[in-house]
């Protein structure tokens, strides 16, 4: 179905160039403007969103707008699309990010991989398209999509939640409820720990000595098991700063260590938005900064 549907994509662009050889507009022969570069990057604020940032950067002398943008990634279970339908003017000298939607991720592909982009654009007025490699220089996609495919396969042995928030007064800690309920797999799992995010951290004089960076779980799921534990973690604003809740992006994001049939790795676990909105409330008020 993934591959089918970006050969539509792909034949209505080839339809698109086509029609613009025929009428004398086409110069680019499938290539960008000479002298510009695109990449893939990821913002905090876009982690939330299940997106990304396609970033153009124009060092030729062309001032082009750019305008419909399909990434293909074999990664992916589907085209990578712009997430808004809009034109952006790219002027020589400019950097211009687009966000991107990322579909799920397909798990029967490697890590590593390539990505194209189709791009309709124009220069001076007349319409054209082009194809390109998009860089990855710091292997986002590829983080994605083994990340996202860990916690698809944890899943089929364990399913995590963080299941309640209960706030508390000061000095005292709060207590972040996390849930793993057994899903039956043929894989054992061990929950190992829980990091700190930029909003929330743990007490210091209750941290064990060997998880200096997290907090241990200590959670051991067996194959087959369809039992139903829950952790009580201790949490602390990780520090009171009013820009720290303003500007929240990834602050009940957890990032959780596990095993897996006795492999490490990490998945990210974020809270529902309703324990998220308990949170930074109660780092408010727990920081006296309520009001």
């Amino acid at each position: 179905m993934r591959r089918a549907l970006m050969a539509a994509v792909l034949l209505l662009a080839a339809g698109a160039l086509a029609g613009c050889t025929a009428s004398g507009d086409s110069a680019s022969d499938g290539a960008l403007p000479e002298g510009v570069t695109v990449e893939v990057r990821q913002m905090r604020d876009d982690v939330q969103f299940r997106q990304a940032q396609l970033v153009v950067r124009n060092d030729g002398d062309a001032d082009w707008e750019i305008r419909d943008v399909v990434l293909d990634d074999p990664r992916f279970d589907g085209p990578i699309t712009r997430h808004t339908e809009r034109t952006s003017r790219s002027a020589p000298g400019s950097v211009v990010m687009i966000r991107l939607d990322l579909p799920a991720v397909d798990c029967d592909a490697d890590d590593e991989a390539s990505t194209r982009l189709d791009v309709g654009f124009a220069v001076d007025g007349a319409d054209d398209r082009a194809t390109a490699t998009v860089a990855d220089p710091l292997g986002v996609l590829a983080e994605i999509h083994e990340r996202d495919c860990l916690a698809e396969r944890l899943a089929e042995t364990v399913v995590l939640s963080v299941e309640a928030f209960r706030p508390s007064a000061p000095p005292d800690p709060g207590r972040l409820v996390l849930r793993a309920e057994g899903a039956g797999g043929d894989a054992p799992a061990r929950i190992l720990a829980i990091q700190s995010t930029p909003l929330l951290s743990f007490p210091d004089d209750l941290r064990a000595a060997e998880y200096t960076g997290g907090w241990p779980v200590g959670i051991d799921v067996p194959a087959g098991s369809e039992a139903v534990e829950e952790v009580s973690i201790p949490v602390v604003p990780n520090r009171c700063d009013p820009h720290v809740i303003q500007e929240d992006k990834r602050g009940t994001i957890f990032t959780i260590d596990i095993e897996l049939h006795g492999a490490p790795g990490a998945i990210e676990l974020a809270a529902p938005p309703e324990l998220k909105g308990r949170m930074l409330q109660w780092v408010a008020d727990w920081c006296g900064m309520a009001g």
